[in-house]
């Protein structure tokens, strides 16, 4: 009896991992491009909310960045759209780079996490730079202070627009 029942779950045995051969090879073929199962309402509804938010912070977050390039740095409208336009030129030609590599990646992490961990770290460098210029909280008027920043907003040099245009491509780069 102990004999039919041992043989009875060798057979199961042998059943799942033919299932999981299966299952696998199943997985495999979506990998290469076959058909896959199509996705409900509720996951494509909550994907594309997910999108809406994305773009709903980078909108907010381009109309913060003319305001304050206008009124805090006070450039000029043709300089504030030409450093925007070049931010958005480097966020179009990095975005399928970025997507291409992270199909492509392979480690510990997974194939994404190294780039959203990448990601996070050029957004939450740059945003304080950007926006900040100091973060010890100078002034033009304090001489020690004010050579310890990155990015001085009281002084419209090329140097600095060259920095803003610098952080703000690095800041889309890791937005993308």
């Amino acid at each position: 009896m102990d004999s039919e029942r041992l043989l009875g779950e060798a057979e199961t045995s042998d059943d799942s991992r033919a299932r999981a051969d299966v299952e696998g090879a199943a997985s495999s073929n979506r990998d290469e491009g076959a058909a896959a199962e199509p996705l409900g309402w509720h996951l494509v509804f909550s994907y594309g909310l997910g999108h809406v938010l994305n773009d709903l912070s980078a909108s907010i977050w381009f109309f913060y960045a003319v305001l304050y390039s206008q009124q805090v740095l006070d450039l000029s409208e043709k300089l504030t759209g030409g450093i925007i336009l070049i931010g958005q030129t480097v966020d179009g030609l990095t975005t399928p780079l970025v997507g291409y590599a992270s199909d492509h990646t392979r480690t510990f992490l997974g194939a994404r996490k190294p780039w959203h961990l990448l990601g996070v770290v050029c957004v939450a460098f740059t945003f304080p730079v950007i926006f900040g210029g100091c973060m010890l909280g100078a002034t033009q008027d304090s001489p020690v202070l004010s050579k310890l920043c990155i990015l001085s907003p009281w002084d419209a040099s090329r140097r600095n627009v060259g920095l803003l245009i610098l952080f703000i491509s690095i800041f889309q780069i890791g937005w993308a």
